[in-house]
């Protein structure tokens, strides 16, 4: 569905062009075939509800194999579009310390700014990891590949318990216009 929303989108900005050949090619550019950018194209502009988004990626907190499986899936087989790449000791900081909130990304070092602009600079760093969790467990259920986490059947609680409500909450959110 969100992928057919960026379809959707990107016909709407070629329509909105008229004659403008080269800004189709621009709008192809802007985007290219990096998967989390398209996803996150279609997220950031349509969440509203910040709260009911850092609830549900806390959610990664279900239970420990939960929490190991996350670890798994989006830095051991993470890839270089990882919004916390660089920032894994932070986040661990962060979730040992009840998961994701501002004051807790702020004093981890996730984020940082000047006051006033704190809360958008949360709000950024919330929909860049949740299109980068999205896409990395779709990626680690439809590919079957070397270097990518593979999904088993043991990995039915993650699924259910973090990765569904996450994404629901990511699809109402968008789909809510």
């Amino acid at each position: 569905m969100l992928e057919l929303r960026f379809d959707y989108d990107i016909v709407e900005r070629i329509k909105n062009l008229g004659d403008d050949l080269k800004g189709i090619g621009q709008i192809f550019s802007d985007f290219g075939r990096e998967e989390v950018r398209r996803l996150k194209s279609v997220i950031e502009p349509r969440i509203k509800n910040v709260d009911a988004l850092e609830v549900r990626l806390n959610g990664v907190k279900h239970s420990a194999d939960c929490e190991e499986r996350a670890k798994d899936i989006f830095f051991r087989y993470g890839k270089d579009t990882n919004p916390l790449r660089d920032k894994e000791s932070q986040y661990d900081l962060v979730m040992v310390q009840g998961g994701f909130s501002k004051d807790l990304a702020k004093s981890a070092k996730l984020i940082g700014g000047p006051e006033a602009a704190l809360d958008a600079i949360y709000r950024k760093l919330l929909i860049d990891v949740a299109s980068y969790w999205i896409y990395r467990v779709r990626s680690s259920i439809a590919h079957s590949r070397i270097g990518e986490y593979v999904m088993t059947s043991s990995d039915e609680e993650f699924v259910v318990e973090f990765a569904e409500p996450l994404l629901r909450e990511v699809i109402v959110q968008v789909f809510r216009e």
